[in-house]
């Protein structure tokens, strides 16, 4: 009944939405009053993105479908074939040549696009006693569709405003030559995130189980340990870019025709956004688990209001002061902050009927406290031993080749479940005993 009319009726909603998006293209670009030579390829743009999204929306249910068999390695698998398609796009287009926004605009939702296709098919072959019937379409179950509908497309609309608005706001006010400062970095993050929101994936189907059968305490001792692993693997990405961000992208995108200013202004932007994205890691946990337990309105306005406060802030900063792109990075950076530090987490210390401080510190505190003590004794014992050319490669890559020993070691010790690391001890137990018969 749900899969049925879940279907075709996000079926209907992605029509009107791409019957609409002339429309929406239209107004867009008055209410941004953009530079002539740039309306005609906004106009185009904003039919594109809206348009792949309304394709997309059916598809989504693909998620579902594989999540009620528990198949998340399916899905895990899916969603990274589609970035790892994302990333070859992004390094060809920007090694030969300089993408505009429509080429953007295709690098980021084709390969999504691809990767829920193959999702929807998948979860069909493994949902074979699910059928799908116009009969089986029922009033009630549209009501929470149009409602669980609308709070997604604002949640998209929001990721839309802070992933295409603020580069086509950086062309405009300080000109395209700054663009791929700004929308290469974004490309990174974003790739990037759907292998950091893996536990948000994995949180809500069993979010609305628990949920159902009110086992809010076990489910929040749950989110908490999600939580730490996740924001644990951030803060060491986060360190790690501090560290080696210009030696890679420089590895990376370094050659003759690139500036090294924009290499680095790239690196910068990049660490900002990062940074911005670790702060929220929590709270994009947390609005799975609202959406899973009904509460999808709440997340929604906090996306949207989060995502406009941003890209204004990043608007403010690029053109009233001298950071550039830099400013817009900051923005960005905010929005995301604001969206899942503030908003959603806001709204998930009230389903669990706990303070915000305490959902905060249960999440980071002990992360933070691992990375900390990493790059202290690091830096320790770097000083033992007299290594102090803080400039030069050698002396990064050994310092996060500490600071990753120590790390491991202290994930192991610090972050991961005591029942977590009985079943990681039996398993190597199971594996090894075989190789030894």
């Amino acid at each position: 009944m749900y899969l049925s009319t879940s279907i075709l009726f996000l079926l209907l909603i992605g029509l009107t939405v791409i019957v609409l998006s002339p429309l929406v293209a239209t107004l867009f670009n008055k209410m941004f009053s953009f530079p002539s030579e740039l309306n005609n390829q906004v106009y185009w743009l904003i039919i594109l993105v809206t348009s792949l999204t309304g394709i997309n929306l059916s598809l989504r249910t693909g998620i579902g479908m594989l999540s009620s068999k528990h198949l998340f390695d399916r899905i895990a698998l899916w969603e990274s074939a589609s970035l790892l398609i994302r990333l070859v796009l992004i390094l060809f287009c920007f090694y030969f040549y300089e993408p505009n926004f429509i080429q953007l605009a295709l690098i980021t939702f084709l390969p999504t696009l691809f990767g829920s296709l193959i999702t929807f098919f998948e979860g069909l072959k493994a949902n074979k006693d699910l059928r799908l019937s116009k009969d089986l379409i029922k009033t009630k179950v549209v009501k929470r569709m149009v409602s669980i509908s609308g709070a997604s497309f604002i949640i998209t609309i929001a990721a839309v405003i802070v992933r295409q608005s603020s580069s086509m706001l950086a062309g405009w006010k300080i000109g395209i030559d700054q663009v791929a400062t700004l929308a290469f970095p974004i490309l990174i993050v974003f790739a990037a995130l759907p292998f950091i929101s893996i536990g948000a994936t994995l949180m809500s189907p069993v979010a609305s189980e628990m949920d159902a059968k009110n086992q809010q305490e076990t489910f929040y001792s749950l989110y908490v340990i999600i939580s730490r692993y996740v924001f644990s693997i951030v803060t060491l990405i986060i360190v790690g870019l501090y560290f080696l961000g210009d030696f890679l992208f420089n590895l990376w995108l370094g050659g003759p025709k690139v500036d090294p200013d924009s290499l680095k202004e790239i690196t910068n932007n990049v660490l900002i956004i990062f940074s911005g994205v670790a702060l929220a890691i929590p709270g994009f946990i947390l609005r799975q688990v609202l959406i899973a337990v009904g509460k999808h309105w709440n997340a929604a306005l906090g996306e949207i209001i989060g995502a406009i406060i941003g890209v204004l802030l990043g608007y403010i900063l690029m053109v009233y002061t001298s950071l550039g792109t830099a400013g817009m990075a900051i923005g960005i950076s905010a929005a995301f902050i604001i969206r899942g530090a503030v908003f959603l987490t806001i709204e998930g210390s009230k389903y669990f009927s706990i303070s915000f401080t305490k959902i905060t510190l249960d999440s980071m505190k002990t992360p933070l406290i691992l990375i900390l003590l990493t790059l202290i004794i690091s830096k320790f014992m770097l000083a033992i031993i007299g290594f102090n050319d803080v400039h030069s490669i050698g002396y990064s890559l050994l310092n996060f080749s500490i600071i990753l020993s120590l790390w491991i070691i202290g994930f192991w010790i610090l972050i991961i479940d005591i029942n977590h690391k009985q079943s990681i001890k039996n398993y190597l137990q199971k594996t090894m005993g075989k190789h030894i018969t």
